[in-house]
């Protein structure tokens, strides 16, 4: 699995991928979450807390591997 800076690379729209996420808050650290990248006004979906996010807050992206066909 490759962790990849957004400044660096955009995920794919509308797949559902990992991210590491920075809370603006001083009581939440860096959270790993899955979500999606919206590409529109919306930007990036956390499963964590059913929140849009600001690319700024997002650190990481990750793809998600697919299961084996044979599975």
């Amino acid at each position: 699995m490759k962790w990849v800076k957004p400044t660096e690379e955009m995920p794919a729209r509308y797949k559902v991928i990992l991210f590491a996420i920075d809370y603006p808050r001083k009581d939440r650290p860096r959270t790993i979450t899955t979500g999606i990248y919206t590409g529109d006004r919306f930007g990036w979906y956390a499963d964590v807390n059913g929140e849009y996010l600001d690319t700024e807050q997002i650190k990481y992206w990750a793809p998600i591997a697919s299961l084996p066909r044979d599975y």
